[in-house]
């Protein structure tokens, strides 16, 4: 349809060329509704909204509409969409992309999320999202520092409205008793100035999968203020309560499991000869048998659960033509409750993240910027007693669980009545020189990033150009553990330093449909 359109232009191209005084308005509607994906613009990732063609990345945008006809829910489904990506499964919770066989990073209006590690999170709701940009490579120096360089994943949240009310009511059943509904309003409070934007959704879902749930509520209130043509605010708050069952999916993989369903079975038994499964337990296979693909390693007797609030505000305000001043903030709360039954604790008991990001913008061309980013977590976690390969699935529930014996728990901290977790260092109480306890990532932390960076976008020709950024952090962190053993000095350690970074992009419009960029 596009290329139709285009061609049908063209006489008409030709008339204005031959009168350069003749104004030719062309009224009509493409019924089709198709964009093309260059024809997608970015915003806020390497300066003000741009199309795809005009960004030196291989990016992929996932449009509002799209999202609502291919029913995408989750990071999984980016995979539909956009070449070269995937997302971790970490025990059937993707948080994190994967982007060119590397982990990427989750931002959400431009600012790094707090998400998990290694694609092992709390599941995600996009009831707050209005769209989705998939890039391949490390992150413009704008966006700051990263810990991971296949590429980033944008979230950019639904903002209100102030042009026209509306409402859109979505309900979704499925197999297994799945359910979802979905609420979204907005409301015009002054045509033209302010809106307000409720969504709200509320998910209610068993599975194909033994003992395997979610449950799920969001909410997003959002806000527009513009008092002039010149000036708009931008806020959204959203609150997120989720339990759900990690899913680690069969163990003792095999090319007949994934060929033929055939699951070698036999319990593991360890050195004392005990059957509970651990470490050091070696397994005599029995046979193999078909298993159902519906039993996989969960219990009825797991607990996670999950709350986060997250607050996203932009105020954006043009000081002329030319230049324009941009103030992003992000503020996220995070609770996470992960308790199961083989032996697998991870809780975060507080997470607040909070960075306020401040850009100029001038001529399009050229970004300079500063901002503070600050992240405090206190956590405990306990997982150097999981053995999972010992479990044969196949056997009675209670294979799967693994009670600490009483020599394990003298190792570990107990944070509640009959729940142990690791110290946050290693403590030497016995005097014999040698650690007396079991680490895993119990820590207290916080830490303080101090940015500043420019970006500026040279055109050699009309066709090519070059964008160069530069970008320094200074890091100032301080950790100590949070439940030293009685009796010992709690430990404790500081670290501050600068991290510099350099970008250089290039790319080349050789036609309007083919880039070059590297």
């Amino acid at each position: 349809m596009k290329k139709w359109l285009w061609l049908g232009l063209l006489p008409l191209t030709a008339v204005a060329q031959e009168k350069p005084m003749e104004v030719i308005e062309v009224i009509g509607r493409d019924d089709s509704g198709v964009v093309l994906p260059s024809e997608e613009s970015t915003e806020g990732l390497f300066g003000l909204a741009e199309s795809l063609q005009d960004i030196p990345r291989a990016a992929t945008a996932i449009s509002g509409s799209l999202m609502e006809e291919a029913a995408i829910n989750d990071l999984h489904d980016i995979a539909r969409f956009a070449p070269n990506s995937f997302a971790a499964a970490g025990f059937g919770n993707p948080s994190l992309p994967t982007l060119r066989s590397q982990l990427g990073e989750l931002y959400e209006a431009g600012m790094r999320r707090q998400a998990g590690n290694n694609g092992l999170g709390i599941p995600m709701s996009f009831n707050a999202i209005e769209s989705i940009a998939v890039v391949k490579g490390a992150p413009p120096v704008m966006l700051g520092t990263s810990q991971r360089v296949g590429g980033f994943v944008n979230l950019q949240p639904k903002t209100a409205r102030v042009t026209a009310s509306d409402s859109t009511l979505k309900a979704q059943f499925g197999e297994w008793n799945q359910h979802r509904l979905q609420l979204d309003h907005n409301w015009v409070l002054e045509d033209n100035e302010q809106g307000l934007r409720i969504s709200a959704e509320y998910v209610d879902e068993d599975s194909f999968y033994d003992y395997h749930h979610h449950r799920s509520d969001d909410i997003l209130l959002a806000y527009k203020f513009a008092p002039n043509d010149d000036t708009q605010l931008d806020v959204s708050l959203e609150y997120y309560d989720v339990e759900w069952t990690d899913n680690a999916g069969i163990n003792r993989p095999t090319q007949n499991l994934i060929d033929n369903n055939l699951y070698i079975t036999g319990q593991g038994v360890q050195p004392n000869g005990s059957q509970v499964p651990g470490a050091g337990a070696v397994i005599s296979p029995t046979g193999e048998v078909e298993i159902d693909r519906s039993t996989t390693l969960t219990d009825p007797l797991d607990t996670n659960t999950a709350e986060t609030t997250l607050l996203h505000a932009k105020l954006q305000h043009w000081l002329n033509d030319d230049m324009v001043l941009i103030n992003r903030t992000y503020y996220q709360y995070l609770t996470r409750e992960g308790i199961n039954q083989n032996s697998f604790v991870e809780i975060i008991d507080d997470a607040h993240t909070f960075e306020n990001r401040t850009e100029l913008h001038i001529n399009k061309k050229t970004v300079v910027g500063v901002n503070l980013r600050v992240n405090d977590v206190l956590g405990y976690s306990q997982f150097t007693t999981e053995a999972d390969n010992p479990i044969d699935l196949t056997g009675p529930v209670s294979n799967r669980r693994i009670p600490l014996t009483s020599e394990q728990q003298a190792r570990l901290i107990e944070l509640r009545p009959g729940l142990f977790v690791s110290p946050g260092s290693q403590y030497d109480i016995d005097g014999d020189g040698a650690g007396d306890f079991n680490l895993s990532d119990t820590t207290d932390s916080t830490s303080y990033q101090w940015g500043a960076f420019a970006q500026h976008e040279l055109d050699i020709t009309d066709k090519w150009r070059i964008t160069g950024g530069v970008r320094a952090d200074y890091y100032d962190v301080e950790a100590e553990d949070p439940i030293a053993p009685q009796g010992v000095e709690a430990a404790n350690d500081t670290y501050s330093d600068w991290l510099t970074a350099v970008s250089l992009s290039t790319q080349y419009n050789w036609t309007p449909e083919l880039t070059f960029y590297a």
